[in-house]
């Protein structure tokens, strides 16, 4: 992980980062409290899970996970994600 920008350059309000994920990783399913998250997919396929849905995103595509709402996502390509 690379983190871009962070709390302390934004005054606590955004935090932007790259992650290289290898094929079939991803996070548990989980949800935040006080934060949305955007995902904008560079290389490789992602499948993301919302409310109970899987979606995959390709090559510059982009996805939004608001706040409370359950989430995960997994590398389902067969090289590292980015």
């Amino acid at each position: 992980m690379t983190i871009l920008l962070d709390g302390e350059r934004t005054a606590g309000k955004f935090t932007m980062w790259t992650e290289i994920t290898p094929p079939g990783g991803g996070p548990p399913p989980h949800h935040h409290v006080n934060d949305d998250e955007a995902f904008h997919v560079l290389e490789e396929r992602v499948a993301f899970l919302s409310d109970g849905e899987w979606h995959e995103v390709g090559p510059g595509g982009a996805t939004y996970m608001p706040r409370g709402v359950v989430h995960t996502f997994k590398n389902v390509g067969d090289q590292p994600s980015l």
